[in-house]
This record gives C-alpha cells, structure tokens and sequence, in this order.
C-alpha cells in the first residue's frame, strides 16, 4: 500500500484507504483554504458529485476527510487511483465557491508546507487572538504576515505550550536575535522549526492540530 502522507510525515490515512491527497487554494500562496469556507467547498462537492459519477461511468469513489494539516490545507484519503482521479474532476468543477477560490488537487508531496515554532507563555491570556496581538503588536519590525496560532496546550501551571504557524520571512530576523521576541513586557524564546527538515514524529504533530476554531478565517 501507498501512503502518500508518509513522505510528509502526515497522518497515515483512515484504515483501508491508501492514497493521499491535499486540496488547496492556488489563489493563496501557501495554498491556505479557510476553515470556515470549507462547509461550503463540501455542499459543493456534494451538488456536482451526481455529475461527475455520470460522466465517468464504473465504480463509485471512496473518499475519507482526513483533518487538515498545518489548519491550512485539507487531507484527504482515497482507497484508491480511480477514487483519487474521480475526487480531482469533483473538485474541478466546483469553480470559485467562495470569492478569489481556486481550488486545486495535489500530491501529498506537493502541498505547501510553513515553519512553525513553540513557545511557554504564561497561562493568560489563552485565547488564539488575543496571543497573536501580543506577539503581533510588541514586535512590529519582524514580519508577521500570515501568522497563526494553531495550538494551544493548557497546563495545571502558571504557564502554556503554543504551536505558531509562521512564514518564512521572519526566519532570518528570528536568528539574527537568538530567536527571542517581546511579548507585552516580557521576552519569550521561541523554538522554531522548519517543516522541510522535521523529524517524521514531529511532523506528524504538525499535521494532527487544528485551529482552535472552526469559525475562524
């Protein structure tokens, strides 16, 4: 059996289904779909799918939703070559379903991957906006563009254990500084991670979160 996501290090597809795919949005630039749009990509799928059994007559697909890696790109799993190939003409005919949408599918191999970094914060404040602010806010010469908190893990301490999605523009000034940031009065050591050169079992924990929310952008 394939496992596409292997090469990844992303999730090993749902029992009994053995090749991997990402849907992105080619109107981004890190292929990034938002999660609160994607309810409408699958009552799209869901409306043409009748459409595209018709024009490819034999055995119907098996597809699995897969989580989403790095919160910004859908997985999906398909049992097999015929099921992926009849996903791809699903998705091709779902046009622009949210405004600028392009959507594509790609190989598990090709889908965009971001450095992401963690950090001890204290426990408060704990929600994903009000720590990118701060993280935001207090160091307006790094390039933040694009930044995410994706995980939050919560402790019985003072302090928390954050995943960030970052881009690649801070990681020159990130070195350059010991990859210490403010945050409010204080400074913060960051421990970041390129996603090309991480190891499978940490790759994996980058595939396996979520944003916190469903409802965010």
């Amino acid at each position: 059996m394939i496992y596409l996501f292997y090469h990844f290090g992303l999730p090993k597809s749902p029992r009994g289904h053995s090749l991997g795919k990402g849907v992105i949005d080619q109107s981004d630039e890190g292929g990034r779909i938002p999660r609160n749009q994607w309810g409408l990509v699958r009552r799209t799928l869901a409306s043409v799918a009748l459409k595209v059994l018709d024009e490819n007559p034999g055995p119907p697909p098996d597809c699995t939703d897969a989580g989403w890696y790095q919160g910004i790109v859908k997985l999906i799993a398909c049992e097999d070559e015929i099921s992926a190939a009849l996903y791809k003409a699903n998705i091709n005919k779902v046009g622009e379903v949210y405004p600028g949408a392009k959507l594509a599918v790609c190989e598990a191999a090709d889908i965009p991957s971001r450095p992401r970094a963690r950090v001890w914060l204290p426990s408060e404040p704990s929600e994903s906006v009000a720590i990118l602010s701060l993280l935001t806010r207090f160091n307006p010469k790094l390039p933040t563009d694009g930044w995410k908190v994706v995980k939050v893990e919560k402790t019985d301490r003072v302090t928390m254990n954050v995943v960030i999605l970052l881009n690649q523009a801070c990681l020159e000034p990130f070195a350059a500084q010991q990859n210490r940031m403010n945050y409010g009065f204080d400074k913060v050591q960051l421990r970041i991670y390129d996603t090309d050169k991480l190891a499978a079992d940490n790759l994996a924990a980058c595939a396996s979160y979520e944003p916190p929310s469903d409802e965010e952008a």
